[in-house]
């Protein structure tokens, strides 16, 4: 198979008014606080039809900040999905809270309610849903669920900005929702984050965390804090990226729809994305009908794509210092996912004869 030219698994998309913004950012001599900030939060309150939208330093400080808003404290029970990456439970670790992880369905790559009555256990004070590779699980009855047991929710919708079920937007059912913005998601401001909230007293507190937990007119120490804030350079770098939103959630179904085009579906299992989602593909995880549950054979797969060109991504798996015990006989549909899924290229740089020959090679391989 003769092989093509490097395609990276993901790459940023840069749009040319990039630069324009930061220097307006550098001129403006505010290069850490700024316009720019308040600016980008008001982009994404208003899009997001909620009330607060706090930037961070990355999608990982945004959890951590919205666990503290919370009140979560060491020993806490928090139930985190087995399969996704693993920003959430590394944070809940660190922070000394009990983790209860809650497996996936095999057919969405997520958790449902279904998998969070199996391991739910008294006095549990939150639960995350990741929605994998941009997919959503039925949040309504998980939403209805939480409420009523009185848990906090939180979405980690690092890899799902712009989809939506029934109409809303992933990251805005739960108490708090939180987002990437890396140079491999959807938008990007080099490195950072954001969360959004309802709740007036959650926004008070990230505001504050985020801050060394200064209140900024006053300049004292309200609370003990960490410096999560993004700096204005960057949220310039953000909202120029940002303002391009509805271009580029245009431009992700386009690059979906090639793959559903050209992807041999005699070989190949998708995800599964509900009847009422919106789905806006984060990265497609596909799974080789030939290799399920089989780590060598989808490994070799990976490396013969690499031989000819094609970059493409591992199943997440939870790291041993976890400790998981049983993870194949308890998680079963997570370990399969680890174990058998391939992420492909996906990124706005990607052309359509591109997809074409990544789905040639595939097919040749398999």
């Amino acid at each position: 198979m003769k092989k093509h030219k490097f395609i990276p698994w993901a790459t940023p998309k840069l749009f040319g008014t990039e630069l324009q913004y930061v220097k307006k950012a550098l001129k403006s001599t505010w290069v850490s606080g700024g316009k720019f900030i308040g600016i980008f939060e008001d982009k994404l309150k208003k899009k997001f039809k909620i009330k607060n939208a706090l930037l961070v330093s990355n999608g990982t400080s945004a959890i951590h900040a919205s666990y503290v808003a919370l009140g979560l404290k060491p020993g806490d029970k928090i139930i985190i999905p087995m399969y996704g990456y693993m920003a959430a439970a590394n944070i809940a670790k660190m922070m000394g809270l009990k983790i209860i992880f809650a497996d996936v369905e095999l057919d969405t790559f997520c958790i449902s309610l279904k998998t969070i009555k199996q391991v739910l256990e008294k006095n549990v004070k939150a639960i995350v849903v990741i929605s994998t590779y941009g997919n959503m699980p039925n949040i309504e009855e998980i939403s209805k669920f939480a409420k009523r047991k009185k848990i906090f929710l939180i979405e980690d919708s690092a890899e799902s900005l712009g989809t939506k079920y029934k109409n809303k937007f992933s990251g805005s059912w739960g108490d708090i929702g939180t987002f990437s913005f890396h140079a491999t998601k959807y938008i990007t401001s080099g490195e950072g984050g954001a969360i959004i909230t309802k709740h007036k007293s959650f926004a008070e507190k990230i505001s504050l965390f985020r801050n060394h937990g200064i209140r900024v007119k006053s300049y004292i120490h309200i609370i003990p804090g960490h410096n999560f804030r993004m700096s204005n350079i960057l949220a310039a770098f953000g909202m120029a990226q940002f303002n391009n939103i509805d271009f580029i959630f245009k431009e992700r179904l386009k690059l979906f729809k090639w793959y559903l085009k050209y992807l041999n579906k005699e070989k190949i299992i998708f995800q599964k994305i509900l009847n009422e989602t919106n789905f806006m593909p984060w990265t497609i995880g596909i799974i080789i009908k030939t290799c399920k549950n089989d780590m060598k054979k989808r490994n070799k797969i990976i490396l013969k794509l690499r031989k000819v060109g094609i970059e493409t991504k591992y199943g997440f798996k939870k790291p041993d210092y976890f400790k998981v015990k049983k993870y194949k006989t308890n998680f079963k549909n997570s370990w399969t996912l680890t174990n058998s899924v391939i992420a492909l290229p996906f990124h706005l740089n990607l052309k359509e004869h591109q997809i074409k020959y990544i789905s040639k090679c595939l097919d040749k391989i398999l």
